[in-house]
């Protein structure tokens, strides 16, 4: 292990009050670092390993917010995403990009990387304290000092639930990597639980019974609180979910041993399955607790003896925990830090005389191999471990996941039985109904469907119009255009309705009260049409014999000029005339003057 402090102005020599390390390094010896500054600046750094020593070269420098930017956090992705938040409770979303932005960059041309503003999300009033990202990287939770805490959809830049239970400044929050649970850690020394889905507050720890000693030599419970108060001289409380998920770390933790006993400062530590008591405690034997970040890699557990087989690996070593692995914590007190593993109690690291003011925050790299430390000083540390030193990776083999949770499946492996094959159960739940259309469509338009509407009358129900004309030609042949007059335009439909009157002109039953669909024939408005039933067979008879409508026209002529004994050749009309005995039919019936009188008395008898 080798700590360094490159002597270079980070922030302008302005207090570094936030740091991180991105998740995907650029090569396996050069790392990507976003830092923010009581300057109001988000920096870029590359951050290259060498033998013996560290370099630190800036890669961009983003000049957007307005006031000091008190937390960066990159999204747990492939992709360059962070987000800063400043004291204006601003959060801005950085996205890398391939050109330079001249808004943002005074001298983009100059810097490596360029970025733009992906988006600013709006909610707090006052300042923001602490981010923390959500495993797929589509969630955000800040927490600030207007008592609240914000989970964002970052997708939508939508606000999902605001926690506004809390009753001080809200400096410490963190994202369950289950994706089930949101905690936060407040001044009010309260550390709530939180559920994702629903919001609520499932859990609130304050105090603790503990069990004291008197002077008489009886003991008793007594109730103890866990969290520093608001005049702790931090303004961050940033607390961390293991890689697995299964613990919560919360810093800024007090102990009291017995009565009249001096405070002890600790991490406290919680088990996921019960947040209201804490299940150990990490001692600090410095100052008080600020942050707790855990490395992402796992480790296998130390062995003093060779393994014996068929025993769980807990069991031979003495471990706190029932895990077939180590994992490593960075706890970041006020002037040095602590390096933790779930194997003992008592740290096996221990980095301090690095700054000469108190540290704001620390991150890790995903390999494990470099460390990153913050302090107002305006500094940063760099503290590298060479490849084995903090442990072998554990890889956890076959036989251990067969043997269950108790012998090497991790609460990621358990959280990925419950969450990854959600989605291909989904996927195979609607595989199949995506196929069934396919499969029944040749049987759900059966053939005798489009065949009834010839069966039926054509007056009755008639046909749409793109199936009528086909059904019709089909049936028989139209008459010639000389002796049949041509049908309106667009009115296909109705075609059978306008040969009737042409059947029977001599029809003296009625007067005809629709109007005629040709003018070159005069004398069919004063011939009536027939009952509906006679014209039904009388249209079906012309449809069956084309002749017929000859024979009726050649009668029907020869009888209009017959001389002065028919009725229509005593007086001639001229060739306008038509139209006038037309409308006299169509007048008397609809006329006004009469069809009043039968309705009045109707109205007024009921």
């Amino acid at each position: 292990m080798k700590c360094t402090v490159p002597q270079i102005s980070w922030h302008n020599k302005d207090p570094v009050l936030s740091l991180d390390v991105h998740s995907v390094p650029i090569t396996p010896e050069h790392y990507r670092i976003a830092s923010g500054g009581n300057d109001s600046h988000v920096v870029m750094w590359e951050v290259t390993l060498t033998e013996g020593d560290s370099t630190v070269e800036v890669l961009a420098d983003l000049t957007h917010h307005l006031k000091p930017v008190n937390v960066v956090r990159f999204a747990p992705i492939k992709d360059i995403l962070l987000a800063s938040a400043d004291d204006d409770g601003h959060i801005i979303l950085w996205r890398r990009q391939d050109h330079p932005n001249i808004m943002l960059e005074m001298d983009g041309a100059d810097f490596r990387e360029h970025y733009c503003i992906h988006k600013t999300l709006r909610g707090h009033l006052q300042d923001v304290y602490d981010l923390c990202w959500s495993a797929d990287g589509a969630h955000l939770i800040s927490g600030a000092v207007d008592n609240t805490a914000i989970l964002w959809d970052v997708q939508k830049g939508v606000k999902m639930q605001i926690l506004s239970c809390h009753e001080s400044f809200v400096q410490g929050v963190a994202w369950d990597p289950l994706n089930k649970v949101v905690a936060t850690l407040s001044c009010d020394r309260h550390c709530r639980i939180f559920n994702v889905q629903t919001g609520k507050c499932i859990s609130k720890v304050q105090k603790l019974k503990m069990p004291h000693t008197k002077e008489d030599g009886t003991v008793e419970e007594k109730a103890c609180r866990l969290f520093h108060d608001d005049t702790l001289q931090t303004f961050c409380r940033r607390l961390s979910f293991t890689p697995d998920g299964t613990l919560l770390l919360a810093p800024a933790g007090l102990l009291e041993t017995g009565p009249g006993a001096k405070l002890e400062n600790v991490v406290h530590v919680f088990s996921r399955h019960d947040f209201s008591r804490p299940v150990f405690c990490l001692p600090s034997t410095d100052k008080y607790t600020i942050a707790v970040r855990c490395c992402p890699t796992l480790y296998k557990l130390r062995m003093r003896h060779p393994p014996e087989p068929g025993k769980p690996l807990w069991e031979q070593t003495h471990t706190l925990l029932k895990l077939p692995y180590r994992m490593v914590m960075a706890v970041a007190t006020r002037c040095s830090v602590l390096l933790y593993d779930t194997q003992q109690e008592a740290p096996f690291a221990r980095i301090s005389n690095i700054h000469f003011t108190r540290l704001t925050d620390l991150s890790w790299s995903r390999d494990g191999r470099l460390l990153m430390v913050s302090s107002t000083d305006g500094f940063c540390s760099v503290i590298t471990f060479d490849d084995g030193e903090l442990g072998e990776p554990y890889l956890p083999s076959d036989e251990q996941r067969e043997q269950g949770d108790c012998n090497g499946n991790t609460a990621t492996d358990t959280a990925a039985r419950e969450s990854v094959p959600a989605a291909p159960a989904q996927s195979q739940a609607e595989t199949p109904a995506q196929a069934q259309p396919p499969a029944k469509s040749p049987v759900q338009p059966p053939a005798p469907a489009p065949a009834q509407p010839p069966a039926k009358s054509p007056v009755q129900s008639p046909a749409p119009p793109q199936q009528r004309p086909q059904e019709q030609k089909a049936s028989t042949d139209p008459p010639p255009s000389s002796e049949r007059p041509p049908p309106a335009a667009g009115d296909a439909p109705r075609t059978p309705s306008r040969r009737v009157p042409l059947v029977t002109l001599s029809s003296p039953r009625r007067p005809a009260a629709r109007t005629p669909s040709s003018a070159a024939e005069p004398a069919a408005e004063e011939v009536a049409e027939p009952e509906p039933q006679e014209q039904e067979q009388e249209s079906m008879e012309a449809e069956d014999d084309g002749t017929q409508l000859v024979l009726h026209l050649e009668e029907t002529t020869r009888e209009l000029d017959e001389g002065p004994g028919s009725p229509a050749a005593v007086e001639p009309p001229p060739q306008p005339s038509p139209r006038t005995p037309r409308r006299v039919p169509l007048v008397t019936l609809s006329s006004p003057k009469r069809s009043p009188k039968p309705r009045t008395p109707a109205k007024t008898d009921g």
